[in-house]
């Protein structure tokens, strides 16, 4: 969970840094514009001066959105973490009242699969992909 909050974190800060560099970008396009506007430029000289700040523009704009999507999808992920160890924490505080078929049932619903072996007993826990890898088998459809 560490971990994932300094990802958000540093997603965000990302985010921050490329919304101020995107107004920056947008005063020196208004700027370069009235500049022509008020005759201070040659049509030419107006697209060398205006035309990299317009694409650069438009980066910022597709850039932002990716990195907006980043930072919900860490913090939904996050928020999903801190349910499931708050959930965790119940059931280690209620196991000692649960009665034996509540254990059971609660062992049903989190183990997928149990394999005794000679001398060995695997455990397959039932498994719930992050919102992240789900989305990502999506895009592969």
């Amino acid at each position: 969970m560490k971990s994932a909050n300094g990802a958000i974190g540093e997603k965000t800060t990302l985010l921050e840094t490329l919304e101020r560099e995107h107004q920056k970008t947008v005063r020196e396009a208004e700027r370069i514009y009235r500049l022509y506007m008020d005759e201070g430029l040659t049509t030419q000289q107006f697209k060398e001066l205006y035309n990299p700040v317009d694409a650069r523009k438009k980066q910022l704009e597709e850039e932002m959105p990716r990195v907006q999507a980043e930072v919900d999808l860490l913090q939904i992920d996050g928020f999903s973490s801190e349910y499931i160890m708050a959930e965790i924490d119940e059931i280690g505080t209620s196991w000692p009242t649960m009665t034996p078929d509540q254990r059971r049932n609660l062992v049903e619903l989190l183990v997928k699969k149990i394999t005794v072996g000679k001398g060995e007993i695997d455990i397959s826990l039932c498994y719930v992909p992050t919102f992240k890898e789900m989305t990502n088998g999506q895009r592969l459809l």
